[in-house]
């Protein structure tokens, strides 16, 4: 999709500007960005992987999960909202970003290279 695209642009684009030396065709094949390992190397550089609001990084989370589980990995099991939100309704965006990490380092680690 055109939002997958841009969201893929941009986070290569993060990550050239704390590692020039990365190359599009290794996390961009058959015209799909691999979001698993770009943004696990995005983080490793140092860089702000995490271009999402809560909402969006819980879905990324969702998204992850279901890769690991379908994978035969025991993740997070069910995820719910209320698990990263405080009282108020804000997102607690660390929690979010900590997890993800969780699943992004779990994703390496099982081998996985593309992402769905």
């Amino acid at each position: 999709s055109e939002q997958d695209y841009a969201r893929g642009e941009d986070l290569f684009n993060k990550l050239l500007k704390v590692n020039t030396m990365v190359q599009k065709s290794v996390y961009r094949k058959k015209g799909v960005w691999n979001f698993v390992t770009l943004e696990f190397d995005l983080d490793a550089c140092g860089g702000a992987g995490y271009d999402l609001d809560g909402a969006g990084l819980f879905a990324e989370l969702q998204r992850l999960n279901t890769i690991l589980e379908e994978k035969g990995v025991k993740a997070f099991g069910d995820l719910e909202e209320s698990m990263y939100k405080k009282p108020d309704g804000e997102w607690v965006v660390e929690a979010l970003e900590e997890d993800v990490g969780v699943c992004l380092e779990e994703l390496q680690l099982q081998g996985v290279e593309e992402s769905v």
